[in-house]
């Protein structure tokens, strides 16, 4: 007999959204998100990977950060994660290795 789902299910789901591929199609960026049950809130990281056999890492190390894209050379990806507020900000950090740092 098949198991019931049930909202604890929710926990022990990862998803992942907002591919944005390099214009030379050799890097692919995208969200992964998870549900923290002790937080009781999504995070989410930006991952990369090398498609299409590549395994995907870590990118980004900040638990709310979303919406990447390349920049027009793939010099660097530009994304969005929230500041002391809440309030989301644009940050930018170079493809290939280094620090991200916030534009607005």
């Amino acid at each position: 007999m098949p198991s019931v789902i049930s909202p604890d299910h929710i926990y022990h789901l990862t998803s992942v959204s907002d591919p944005s591929i390099s214009y030379d199609g050799d890097s692919l960026v995208f969200v992964r998100s998870e549900i923290d049950r002790d937080q009781m809130e999504r995070h989410s990281q930006i991952m990369m990977m090398s498609p299409p056999e590549g395994e995907p890492y870590p990118f980004t190390r900040g638990k709310k950060d979303e919406t990447p894209r390349f920049s027009p050379n793939g010099s660097s990806i530009a994304f969005t994660r929230p500041d002391d507020n809440g309030r989301r900000q644009l940050w930018v950090m170079p493809s290939h290795a280094g620090e991200a740092h916030c534009l607005t």
